[in-house]
Protein backbone atom coordinates (compact mmCIF):
# COMPACT_ATOMS: atom_id res chain seq x y z
CA UNK A 1 0.00 0.00 0.00
CA UNK A 2 0.91 3.29 -0.61
CA UNK A 3 -0.13 6.99 0.04
CA UNK A 4 -1.52 8.42 -3.11
CA UNK A 5 -2.00 12.28 -2.26
CA UNK A 6 1.39 14.68 -2.89
CA UNK A 7 0.96 15.83 0.81
CA UNK A 8 1.41 11.90 2.03
CA UNK A 9 3.56 10.79 -0.74
CA UNK A 10 6.57 13.88 -0.58
CA UNK A 11 8.87 11.83 0.37
CA UNK A 12 8.41 8.11 -0.97
CA UNK A 13 8.38 9.63 -4.89
CA UNK A 14 5.80 7.40 -6.46
CA UNK A 15 7.72 4.48 -5.71
CA UNK A 16 7.04 1.42 -4.50
CA UNK A 17 8.60 -1.19 -2.10
CA UNK A 18 10.90 -3.60 -4.46
CA UNK A 19 9.27 -6.83 -4.72
CA UNK A 20 11.97 -9.82 -2.75
CA UNK A 21 13.31 -12.29 -5.03
CA UNK A 22 12.94 -15.85 -4.31
CA UNK A 23 15.82 -16.82 -2.08
CA UNK A 24 15.27 -13.57 -0.17
CA UNK A 25 11.76 -15.00 0.81
CA UNK A 26 12.82 -18.71 1.20
CA UNK A 27 15.51 -17.17 3.62
CA UNK A 28 13.03 -15.07 5.65
CA UNK A 29 11.08 -18.29 6.27
CA UNK A 30 14.08 -20.69 7.06
CA UNK A 31 14.62 -18.13 9.20
CA UNK A 32 11.07 -17.64 10.85
CA UNK A 33 9.98 -19.79 14.14
CA UNK A 34 8.24 -22.99 13.33
CA UNK A 35 4.91 -21.95 14.34
CA UNK A 36 5.48 -18.97 11.55
CA UNK A 37 6.29 -21.91 9.27
CA UNK A 38 3.21 -23.72 10.26
CA UNK A 39 1.02 -21.18 9.29
CA UNK A 40 3.36 -20.00 5.62
CA UNK A 41 3.28 -24.44 4.87
CA UNK A 42 -0.77 -24.69 5.57
CA UNK A 43 -1.38 -21.11 3.85
CA UNK A 44 0.63 -22.81 0.58
CA UNK A 45 -1.69 -25.78 1.19
CA UNK A 46 -4.60 -24.12 1.15
CA UNK A 47 -3.75 -21.64 -1.88
CA UNK A 48 -2.77 -24.26 -3.84
CA UNK A 49 -5.38 -26.74 -3.23
CA UNK A 50 -3.48 -29.72 -1.67
CA UNK A 51 -3.74 -32.44 0.85
CA UNK A 52 0.06 -32.47 2.34
CA UNK A 53 3.65 -32.03 0.78
CA UNK A 54 4.58 -34.54 -2.10
CA UNK A 55 7.03 -37.23 -0.66
CA UNK A 56 9.78 -37.84 -3.17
Amino acid sequence: MRAVCSNCNEGLQNAAPIKPDLLTLLAQIRRANIQDQKAVLEWMLRKFKLRSVPQD
